[in-house]
């Protein structure tokens, strides 16, 4: 991927360098905080750094995490939620709502045999490859980022969460590393010379600790599955908008 694709892609920029960049957030801060100088050449690092496929290897770090992480939040959510919604016990989405979308399908995917609640409760495995292979068909479908905006939306909500989410230990390190580098300076600097820190150095020391404490208490796996869940109800309202095609055979011709 190259360095262009990566910033003026909007989903590569916000669902997978966002995350990593935040990592180095609380960092920066400080630096730039209590070393002014810094604040000059600053631009010219991260040029460097960018220069030197950094931002790539960052944003790459994300994304693999991320998806690494995956499976183990399907697992710990009984499913991908986009499978889970379909199922018969699944209360998420009403019962009416779910019976059109499974209709909609149905007409797209003849071949394809939902189960009934009797046969999902008997084989609870199989019923799931249905519903899996249905939502991987209607994703297949989605591709287009303007006529699907919203479901897009939500792809890079979700996206985010999870790369975030994925990273949350080495967030917590670099904020609390920051954190304490702060507070030995605020210490430092008042024993020598009796005064309290500049302006500058307490906003950034008070943004790193609320950085802190946001990744603490917020970053956890329910903040990733509000989003997850939105995406999955946007991708299968998808099935309201896709035209069906007229699969039945037409009559030949007759000649006049």
């Amino acid at each position: 991927m190259k360095i262009e694709t990566l910033i003026h892609d909007r989903y590569n920029r916000e669902a997978r360098l966002a995350p990593a960049l935040l990592i180095a957030f609380p960092a920066a801060l400080t630096l730039f905080a209590w070393f002014p100088a810094l604040r000059t050449v600053g631009p010219a690092l991260v040029a460097l750094l960018g220069f030197c496929g950094g931002i790539l290897w960052l944003s790459h770090l994300a994304r693999d995490r991320g998806k690494a992480l995956e499976p183990k939040l399907f697992k710990d959510w009984s499913g991908m939620p986009s499978t889970a919604m379909l199922r018969h016990r699944d209360d998420r989405l009403p019962a009416p709502l779910k019976a059109r979308y499974k209709a909609r399908l149905q007409k797209h995917l003849p071949d394809l045999a939902f189960p009934c609640v009797e046969e999902e409760e008997k084989d609870p495995s199989a019923a799931d490859a249905i519903y899996a292979s249905a939502g991987a068909w209607l994703l297949s479908q989605t591709r287009d980022r303007k006529r699907f905006g919203l479901l897009f939306e939500e792809n890079v909500n979700y996206g985010f969460r999870r790369n975030f989410w994925a990273l949350k230990a080495e967030a917590l390190l670099v904020g609390g590393a920051s954190l304490l580098i702060s507070a030995v300076a605020i210490a430092a600097e008042y024993a020598r010379v009796g005064t309290a820190p500049t302006i500058e150095a307490a906003v950034a020391t008070g943004l790193v600790a609320l950085y802190t404490v946001f990744v603490t208490l917020r970053v956890n796996v329910r903040w990733v599955r509000l989003a997850a869940d939105a995406f999955a109800r946007q991708l299968l309202a998808a099935c309201d908008i896709l035209p069906v095609r007229d699969t039945k055979p037409r009559r030949p011709r007759t000649a006049t």
